[in-house]
């Protein structure tokens, strides 16, 4: 398995507004950030159970029928297509069935990720960090891992001023 986190982040390193919320990341929709591409290349997702009530809450399921396993602690209510709650501990998903998938794509939130990476599962770091300062809100590092381990190989910088920058982890 390759676990790949691709996700937004201020400069201040929040992921939510202090309510929990996206809309700050409205004014940066364009360019072409190679989301679709990168979605393409995806076999199976991972997310936490706040992201993945979130995401439903945006309307219909983006993801199509993507084989997605939800970290949870409950059961799912009338999920889409190819979604299931993945009631085990997260460091298991390595153990177990994922261990012959291609590329999985490590939604979030940041206890997922914190997971994830506590499990050896994070391969490739793409953070896309945008100019803004947010102050408060849910911060993408429970536990900020070391990055100076980690083999920085791209960093680009789009005209609005986002930044995309890519970690391979120190294993790989």
């Amino acid at each position: 398995m390759e676990g790949i986190v691709y996700i937004a982040v201020s400069e201040d390193g929040y992921i939510a507004d202090a309510n929990g919320g996206v809309d700050w990341l409205e004014p940066f929709g364009s360019p072409d950030y190679g989301y679709e591409k990168f979605l393409a290349g995806i076999d199976k997702l991972i997310m936490g159970r706040a992201t993945y009530d979130q995401v439903r809450g945006f309307g219909d399921w983006p993801y199509g029928e993507k084989e997605t396993l939800v970290l949870t602690s409950r059961p799912l209510n009338d999920p889409p297509a190819g979604v299931a709650a993945w009631l085990d501990p997260p460091g298991a998903l390595g153990r177990t069935l994922w261990r012959k998938v291609g590329r999985c794509w490590i939604v979030g939130g940041a206890r997922t990720i914190d997971a994830m990476l506590k499990a050896g599962m994070v391969h490739t770091l793409e953070l896309f960090v945008m100019p803004v300062k947010l102050g408060a809100g849910i911060p993408l590092w429970v536990n900020r891992p070391d990055l100076s381990r980690w083999g920085r190989f791209e960093v680009a910088t789009f005209d609005n001023g986002a930044q995309h920058v890519r970690y391979l982890a120190p294993a790989c």
